[in-house]
């Protein structure tokens, strides 16, 4: 729990990890059924997905705030192993929550979203969704991809010098963030009130969202994670206490039905398994894992808290304060 002032900016970094586990004490029932997907207001036009395909792992991304979706497949969001047909997660995504005096307000991704693609422009109103450069960018490592299109003017990331400047190449051009072997990124907001995805019904808390989804094709267990960012910016011209930032999940490692979740606090993890056999998987099912690397940062005195690749002192990253499953 924390606080967002006006134009304070929060980073969040969160692994996605895929184990074989023999036991967990830890045991909640998961619920196989859910509500019919509430489509975001952006057109099919504007409503852009990506997929992630560095290492084993292929999941779909989407620019109103899906870091899993099931927009491209119908029933995958995440495959794995890639090619296998089979799947691990369903859809996910980030929630944001916070309180401007009295009033709750939220911002959220589930199986539709609050968030629509592209930023908050300097005059306080979004831009426009049909906008085609508000899309997901993918880079490679081989040199494919969107190298020649990064948008550094959205805010994605550059190759940053010692000094914490944007590094150039012989040419004084910016060069292009990759982490890992793959890097995809994305901006949206949730100006829009049309977009409740219909749980909360909240006003626009007026944040903009760079997503960053990244991965390496390395051996174990490095070919089974994919990693997640979120750099979150208040635009408006509200102060949000008592925040809470989450990611939501709908996990189904193979047969929904006899799925477990637990958490683990001293790790900052959350997890799917299941306890025995899987009708897609048969004996030898996979566990997916969910870690929280970097919190967001709140005051701590005499700490070190870390946001955008710098040390930041009297302050501490929040850890995992919270966990609910089941269904």
């Amino acid at each position: 729990m924390g606080k967002l002032s006006s134009c304070l900016r929060a980073t969040i970094v969160l692994c996605t990890a895929l184990w074989f586990w023999g036991e967990s004490a830890t045991l909640a029932k998961s619920n196989p059924q859910r509500p019919a997907r509430v489509n975001s207001q952006a057109s099919e036009a504007t409503h852009n997905l990506a997929k992630f395909d560095a290492n084993r792992i292929a999941c779909w991304v989407s620019n109103v705030g899906h870091i899993v979706t099931t927009d491209s497949t119908g029933k995958l969001g995440m495959e794995w192993p890639k090619g296998s047909g089979k799947g691990v997660d369903y859809v996910s995504g980030l929630w944001l929550v916070g309180k401007h005096g009295n009033e709750i307000r939220t911002a959220c991704t589930s199986y539709g979203s609050d968030f629509a693609p592209g930023p908050i422009l300097p005059d306080g109103k979004a831009a426009d969704t049909a906008d085609p450069r508000y899309r997901v960018y993918k880079i490679n490592s081989d040199g494919s991809g969107d190298w020649h299109d990064w948008p550094f003017d959205l805010g994605a990331p550059a190759v940053m010098a010692a000094d914490g400047s944007d590094s150039v190449d012989a040419s004084g051009k910016k060069m292009p963030m990759l982490w890992g072997d793959q890097t995809l990124w994305w901006v949206m907001n949730d100006l829009d009130a049309t977009n409740s995805n219909g749980y909360f019904w909240s006003k626009p808390m007026g944040i903009e969202i760079h997503a960053t989804v990244f991965g390496m094709a390395a051996p174990a267990p490095w070919d089974d994670m994919m990693f997640v960012k979120w750099k979150i910016i208040n635009k408006s011209n509200n102060d949000y206490d008592s925040c809470y930032v989450t990611l939501w999940d709908d996990p189904d490692v193979g047969d929904a039905t006899s799925d477990l979740l637990g958490c683990d606090t001293t790790l900052n993890l959350a997890y799917c398994y299941n306890d025995g056999s899987d009708k897609v998987y048969g004996d030898k099912p996979p566990a997916l894992g969910f870690v929280l690397l970097q919190g967001p940062l709140i005051p701590a005195p005499s700490a070190q808290g870390r946001a955008f690749g710098q040390w930041v002192e009297n302050h501490e990253n929040l850890n995992m304060t919270a966990f609910i499953g089941g269904g």
